[in-house]
């Protein structure tokens, strides 16, 4: 299984060193990780993929601001196989909210 390694450099370029901004950033990127994780996995544990796939969509967009490319290309396309129904990178997306679920905890 590939290891994935998120990062905080894009946050941290936005934040300008503003410590506030970025701390603020942070507390919307965990809240909002935590909510679409678990509508995801909701939604694929009842085999609604398009719900899931649209879920995908949306954490494509923490996976990209966590420095994740190669994580964020994966998820692009079980985006796409979940609305064929496919589930066959489901494990692999799984990795990749793990790795980011372990990240975001160890965060201030």
């Amino acid at each position: 299984m590939k290891k994935y390694y998120p990062n905080l450099d894009y946050v941290d370029d936005m934040s300008e060193g503003d410590e506030s901004f970025r701390q603020n950033l942070l507390k919307i990127i965990k809240s909002e990780f935590l909510d679409e994780k678990e509508a995801y996995l909701n939604y694929f544990k009842n085999e609604n993929y398009m719900d899931s796939a649209r879920l995908v969509h949306k954490l494509l967009h923490k996976i990209a601001i966590l420095g994740l490319g190669e994580a964020h290309k994966l998820g692009k396309i079980h985006e796409e196989a979940l609305k064929e129904s496919s589930t066959k990178f489901h494990l692999d997306f799984i990795e990749i909210m793990n790795a980011m679920s372990n990240f975001l905890e160890n965060e201030n």
